[in-house]
């Protein structure tokens, strides 16, 4: 009994191949593919923006992604009309959207609430590199592969600048161009930073434009006036290399710092206006205050920079009580060709002078 059980097992093995050569009915076309869940952050992350408020954190994608992720449980992946990374990536307070510009140059805008894209606005003739939102204003400063800042204005629904805490739904440029004559400008624009403080009639908006081969601006835009140029090349012909990023130093608008290649920072003062004395250029027109130079930190443990160190990426100003000085710069890059780019904590001291300080590298989790 045990042998023709054995038996009939064995050949029904012998003829299940044959069965599964049969031709398959299943075409290409019958499959439709649908995402049915995501978690954690992408592989493809080369962008984050956090907002302190809603305590959410956005990650743009090399492909063109947008996640937002909050409290454990909520997330949404938003995808864009274009699978390119990521240039600029920030939250649009009180207006439940995230703002992202594009490789290509486009400006992108994503709503929170139905996790969709509300719109992508290419700018006609030029490419967005650089981006900053003002805070009570619906409106956008572009700066662009040209060298000029344009205005974007952020819409409602009614097609008009959504003022307060309305809903957006798209995004539109306005003839309105500062030119990089205007601002004394060489080379595309490769950083905005913008300072925002008082109250109407008395605001003070002052703009930070970093453009590729001049060095930095300083673009009063309540006024629409150059108040400061800070050159990449100093009085004796010298320098440090251009500025690749600048961010605003405290919270009074009258100090910021630039980033530049050998992992050096400058440390900048905002000349006070001068009423009876105007400088000229050589071809007779009024030349713009140029910012004082206030002192010089470094990334690297060399003074004076390493000669094989990258440029410091990126600046942001932390206050409070992160270091004893109670004042710090967080850099991204700045380290030896040898090293991945990481942050470092650079202290302000209370009394900056020329010499180069070292930093204090953070620990490295991985790639930034």
């Amino acid at each position: 009994m045990m042998r023709n059980l054995l038996q009939r097992n064995f050949q029904s093995a012998k003829q299940l191949p044959a069965a599964l050569e049969q031709p398959d009915k299943l075409e290409a076309e019958d499959i439709l593919p649908i995402a049915s869940g995501h978690s954690g952050v992408p592989e493809a992350s080369d962008a984050l923006a956090y907002d302190p408020v809603q305590r959410l954190l956005a990650v743009g994608t090399s492909d063109g992604r947008v996640k937002v992720v909050g409290r454990e449980g909520v997330e949404a992946a938003i995808p864009s009309l274009s699978s390119t990374g990521t240039r600029h990536l920030q939250f649009l307070p009180n207006r439940g959207a995230v703002l992202r510009v594009n490789q290509e140059g486009d400006v992108q805008l994503f709503g929170l609430e139905d996790a969709g894209l509300l719109d992508n606005m290419p700018v006609e003739g030029d490419t967005v590199t650089a981006a900053a939102a003002l805070a009570a204003d619906p409106y956008l400063l572009l700066g662009c592969a040209s060298g000029a800042v344009r205005v974007a204005s952020l819409l409602g629904a009614d097609g008009q600048p959504a003022e307060a805490a309305r809903p957006l739904a798209s995004v539109e440029v306005k003839p309105y161009t500062v030119s990089p004559e205007q601002m004394c400008g060489s080379g595309a624009v490769v950083g905005l930073a913008l300072h925002e403080s008082g109250k109407a009639p008395r605001e003070q908006r002052l703009l930070l434009v970093v453009h590729e081969h001049s060095g930095v601006a300083v673009w009063d835009v309540r006024r629409q006036k150059l108040v400061a140029v800070a050159p990449n090349a100093d009085q004796a012909g010298g320098g440090v290399g251009p500025a690749a990023c600048a961010c605003w130093v405290g919270d009074h608008g009258k100090g910021f710092a630039t980033g530049h290649p050998r992992g050096l920072v400058r440390l900048w003062s905002v000349p006070a206006p001068e009423k009876d004395s105007v400088a000229e250029d050589d071809d007779g027109s009024p030349a713009p205050p140029t910012a004082v130079l206030r002192g010089m930190l470094c990334v690297s443990r060399r003074a004076g920079g390493d000669n094989t160190a990258g440029a410091v990426r990126k600046l942001q100003y932390v206050g409070g009580n992160p270091v004893p000085s109670g004042e710090a710069l967080l850099a991204l890059g700045g380290q030896p060709e040898d090293k991945p780019d990481c942050l470092s904590l650079l202290p302000l001291p209370s009394q900056v002078d020329n010499s180069s300080r070292p930093a204090q590298e953070l620990p490295w989790f991985g790639a930034v």
